[in-house]
Order: C-alpha cells, then structure tokens, then sequence
C-alpha cells in the first residue's frame, strides 16, 4: 500500500481480475470522531494457493493520514512527507512493514504483537513509541523533541531525541 499526497480522495487498487471482486473498499463515518474513515479489506480466501509474486497494489491519494490501524500483514509506504498536526498508527498484523516521512506535533506509534520492520523520518514535536513481540523500530532519521516509549519487544530500537 502506497501514500501519496492529494488535495482530491482516491484509492486505485492494483490486482487479478478474479480477485478484485473480492477486495471490499468502504468509506464510514467513525460516529465517535465525527470523521470518515476508508475500510480496506481482502476478503480472497486460499491465499496460500496463489503465487506470492504477484501482490495486491493499493495507491491511496489524500490531503493526509490521521490514523493508520493496520490488523492484516501489510507494507505500508509513503511517498510523500505527511504534514498532519496529530498521527497515530496502531499495528495489530503479526508480520508488517511500515516505512514513513512525517511532519507532526504529537505522534502515537504503537506496534501492539508480531514482528515487523519500521522505518520512520521527519520530524515530530512529541512521541509516544510502544512496541511487543519482535519489531524493530529504525526511527533514528526522525528527529523528535520529546519521547515517550514502551519497548516490550526482542527486536531493536533506534530513535533520536534531540
């Protein structure tokens, strides 16, 4: 999955014809937050059975990313710097990789079990990491002003704390 800075909304799913059929994109209004939020789900059952040469491509084109809940393996990738006052990014999926540039007030980043490569760059005013299981967090390009972190995890952690 790839970000890429837009002033317009879109998403272009990249993939084989007999499986787009089962990808479900929905946009729902999150009644807590007052905000919408897209749902991307691959509902294909009997991955294992395909080739894994050929990925499902997602290109997501937006003013901006609030909040990123990864919950299935995924690569995640910003092309663009994202500029957001507050950004929080929760991954759930067991086996994840995330790489990102940012510009941000306050960042959560949590990685809450599995294992999983992240890269953050940037720059961010505060940010609370946490992280379980085995992940490595490569967040040493990302200059922050003030940390906060919960480190469970048998991987590494680089950060940088000016």
């Amino acid at each position: 999955m790839e970000w890429t800075y837009d002033t317009i909304c879109s998403a272009a799913i990249t993939c084989g014809e007999k499986l787009s059929d089962q990808i479900e994109t929905r946009v729902v209004r999150n009644e807590t937050t007052g905000r919408n939020e897209l749902i991307l789900k691959n509902n294909n059952r009997c991955n294992w059975v395909r080739s894994q040469e050929k990925k499902i491509r997602i290109q997501l084109r937006s003013p901006g990313i609030e909040y990123l809940n990864i919950v299935s393996p995924c690569d995640f990738y910003c092309s663009d710097t994202l500029k957001v006052n507050e950004l929080r990014v929760d991954d759930y999926a067991g086996v994840s990789r995330v790489e990102m540039t940012v510009d941000c007030n306050v960042l959560y980043f949590s990685v809450h079990a599995g294992s999983g490569l992240f890269t953050l760059k940037g720059k961010t005013g505060v940010a609370y990491y946490y992280g379980m299981g085995n992940n490595h967090l490569h967040f040493e390009d990302n200059v922050t002003d003030y940390c906060y972190m919960e480190f469970r995890s048998t991987g590494q952690a680089y950060i940088n704390v000016t």
